[in-house]
């Protein structure tokens, strides 16, 4: 159940076994113990000696167990072919899972498949990361470039795009502009401002200093 949450939270939100049972299964109990009068029933019986009182919670329990199994061999069939996911949310949450386990070429299946639905902007930016931590920083580079491109994504591949000009590259001019061009967007009125916005805004504020500072003592 646990390694389940990981597929299937992001777009179920509640994601216990009953719920999975509905939304990924297909199929719904009749007349089944809720799972919270278990306890209940489990501690009358040490008290009566009633076994009656747990054939429900044996019914129960063994509905979970053929569930839960059910559920693995569709989980790791997905797994294998994540292509056959109809929900671009699952398959990019496989993705993330992948990446975790140090997977990082099945996660990126996950992320290219994820970003042709409503998770492309999610997909192509987990999809950068993973080539920026396995060392491919080239191939980070042009997702970015092509989000700034679609604007997508915000001012995220800007800002990415300006730390790579300015530790990989090391060409301080153009990680300046990225990092004008990042102020430029964050400058646009907006209707719903929060904190981890004006977060972002003094953060590449402070970059936009200091990446002047840099390239005007370059110049001297």
């Amino acid at each position: 159940l646990h390694i389940a949450r990981r597929v299937w939270k992001l777009r179920l939100k509640r994601c216990n076994l009953g719920r999975l049972e509905e939304a990924v299964l297909g199929v719904g109990r009749e007349g089944d113990i809720p799972g919270a009068e278990v306890p209940q029933r489990f501690f009358a019986y040490l008290k009566t000696g009633q076994f009656s009182l747990l054939e429900d919670v044996i019914r129960h329990n063994g509905q979970d167990i053929a569930s839960l199994q059910v559920l693995l061999g569709h989980m790791a069939h997905l797994y294998e072919h994540p292509e056959g996911a109809r929900h671009c949310e699952d398959v990019f949450s496989m993705g993330v899972a992948l990446e975790r386990m140090k997977h990082p070429e099945e996660a990126r299946r996950c992320y290219r498949l994820a970003a042709r639905g409503a998770m492309r902007t999610q997909g192509q930016l987990r999809l950068a990361v993973n080539y920026r931590r396995t060392g491919d920083k080239a191939q980070a580079k042009e997702i970015w470039q092509a989000m700034v491109i679609r604007r997508e994504g915000g001012v995220t591949p800007l800002i990415e795009l300006a730390k790579h000009y300015e530790h990989v590259e090391k060409d301080i001019p153009a990680a300046l502009e990225m990092t004008r061009r990042a102020l430029m967007q964050l400058a646009e009125p907006t209707l719903l401002e929060d904190d981890a916005v004006q977060q972002t805004r003094n953060e590449v504020q402070y970059r936009y200093a200091r990446l002047k500072n840099r390239l005007e003592k370059k110049e001297q």
